[in-house]
């Protein structure tokens, strides 16, 4: 069975701390590995922390919310766990994962791993109307409390994958008033749409 690793760097020397970190499930396809360096944005506040480690198989996972154990989950005989909760709606919530074999002797014990449930949609500002030449490029801003994934947009009925910010438009582009809708993503699955008339002269 393969097992996931992170390497987080001690204070002193070149000398590492391997820990077996989990992952988060937030609905049936947006699977997030927890960082302890940044927080992980995620669209719902019910989530599945879920990981395979086989030195504690038959054991259990403790989950601990800001030092409260707040799960006990009992792991398989392949060393795979998985620990359903409910993040706090407002504001950031850290986790942190005691890992405990079957002897229940404590084998591990994780960093602390914030996340924070965000249902802001990205914020798309474009001119109701943009004159662009063909083969030219037209702008748009976008704004979010977190990151964005991904753009695309759809011109004259075609979808384009965009990045962030432009869109060229086609140099076969017919002159005149052509209808174009921007959309993006971020990293939560939050979606965020802007129509536009684009006037090519």
């Amino acid at each position: 069975m393969s097992e996931a690793y992170v390497i987080s760097p001690a204070e002193e020397g070149f000398n590492y701390t391997l820990y077996h970190t989990p992952s988060v499930a937030v609905g049936a396809s947006k699977v997030f590995t927890l960082n302890e360096n940044s927080i992980i944005f995620v669209k719902k506040a019910n989530v599945a922390f879920r990981g395979a480690f086989e030195s504690i198989a038959n054991g259990v996972v403790r989950v601990y919310k800001s030092g409260k154990l707040v799960k006990k989950v009992k792991v398989d005989k392949s060393g795979k766990w998985r620990a359903k909760v409910k993040l706090g709606r407002k504001g950031v919530s850290a986790y942190e994962f005691k890992y405990y074999n079957s002897a229940g002797q404590l084998v591990e014990t994780t960093p602390s791993y914030r996340l924070m449930v965000d249902k802001k949609r990205p914020d798309i500002t474009m001119g109701k109307t943009v004159d662009v030449s063909r083969g030219g490029t037209m702008e748009w801003q976008v704004a979010d409390n977190d990151s964005i994934d991904h753009c695309f947009c759809v011109f004259r009925g075609k979808k384009y994958p965009v990045s962030e910010y432009s869109f060229s438009v086609p140099d076969t582009t017919p002159l005149g008033i052509s209808k174009i809708k921007v959309t993006c993503y971020d990293r939560a699955g939050n979606k965020g749409s802007r129509n536009a008339k684009v006037n090519v002269r």
